[in-house]
């Protein structure tokens, strides 16, 4: 009677943001992330059907880009911040 599985509608897709540096073909470079499906990885959705790439700039609001004015798209390797508890091991800090 009722669907078990979860169905994957616009309203209850959930997206995942990847850091990506992307080059257009008037010369621009672009830093921001890029929103795909939680279920997909990028590749697949630069080479999906769609004409649009979901973008946010770090600098801007998010937009959608022609993946016509694309010429490259590299996704950025965001360092992992350091453990905390490694941090203050080797801190000299020593409040009053």
């Amino acid at each position: 009677m009722f669907e078990r599985n979860r169905i994957e509608t616009p309203s209850t897709k959930r997206d995942k943001a990847i850091p990506v540096e992307i080059a257009l073909d008037d010369g621009r470079i672009l830093k921001g992330k890029c929103f795909v499906t939680a279920t997909r990885h990028i590749y697949e959705e630069l080479n999906g059907p769609g004409s649009f790439v979901d973008f946010e700039s770090y600098e801007g609001p998010r937009e959608f880009i022609a993946k016509a004015c694309l010429r490259s798209v590299r996704v950025a390797e965001v360092p992992k911040p350091s453990s905390l508890s490694v941090r203050t091991a080797t801190d000299d800090f020593d409040p009053p």
